[in-house]
């Protein structure tokens, strides 16, 4: 509507100028025909007429332009109207392919330290049989990707120094679960003795699926391995000879 409005004023315009230059060119004619008597009437009747054929042609280039203005409205109108709107185009969603599941078959575990857990077939396990320190240390492989680490030891029972760690369970116990950007390990003490879980960050799926049943179906089974006891040598002398005794 602001648009008509706009194009309609320049001919509200024409009109006034129209209207004001009859009056004034009629006037004046009259004026000089009163005061020159010398102006036949036929002079004045051929003013007359070509003043009306003037504002005539202009009324007729007034109808003109309107219809073309309006013709120009009435055509952007429609283009606006029929025009064809601008199809959204939905972009799919990108889905990152989901690991493939692997069908596994598990075994259980029971280790004479004191725990058992469940672990897929086809892994290959190394007992550690040279480690005469700890209780049990065991590692899992498969195919040079990645390796998991389970050790049960009393060399360094606490957990105080895992001060960066977050608070974690295992075989329903309360532990530790530092991570790092090589791994993550797992603390946990029972009857004064650590046990801790470590694997690699990247690990074959079936390492990945023995990581999830290890940690998920762990338990202690008791009774629980306490710390060696060390044996004390002393010498005491008996009828004159001498007697190794231990205490």
């Amino acid at each position: 509507m602001a648009e008509t409005e706009n194009l309609l004023l320049p001919l509200e315009t024409l009109d006034f100028v129209v209207v004001v230059f009859q009056t004034l060119f009629l006037a004046a004619c009259a004026g000089v025909a009163t005061e020159n008597k010398n102006i036949s009437p036929q002079i004045a009747t051929m003013a007359f007429h070509f003043i009306k054929n003037i504002i005539t042609l202009i009324m007729q280039l007034k109808k003109m332009l309107l219809v073309v203005v309006l013709t120009i409205l009435a055509g952007v109108i429609v283009f606006f109207i029929i025009r064809p709107k601008p199809k959204k185009v939905e972009m799919s969603p990108v889905l990152s392919p989901s690991p493939t599941p692997i069908s596994v078959t598990l075994a259980t575990w029971n280790d004479e330290a004191g725990f058992s857990f469940l672990y897929p077939e086809g892994i290959t396990i190394d007992k550690h049989a040279e480690d005469t320190v700890n209780y049990a240390n065991l590692t899992f492989t498969d195919k040079d990707q990645g390796s998991i680490d389970i050790v049960m030891s009393d060399n360094d029972n606490t957990l105080d120094k895992w001060t960066n760690a977050i608070d974690t369970v295992l075989g329903e116990k309360d532990g530790k679960k530092n991570m790092t950007d090589t791994g993550m390990t797992i603390g946990v003490v029972d009857n004064d003795v650590l046990v801790t879980l470590t694997r690699t960050t990247k690990l074959s799926p079936l390492l990945e699926a023995a990581w999830q049943n290890i940690t998920d179906s762990w338990k202690f089974v008791y009774p629980t391995p306490k710390a060696a006891q060390k044996t004390q040598t002393t010498t005491i002398e008996v009828d004159g000879g001498e007697v190794l005794e231990e205490e």
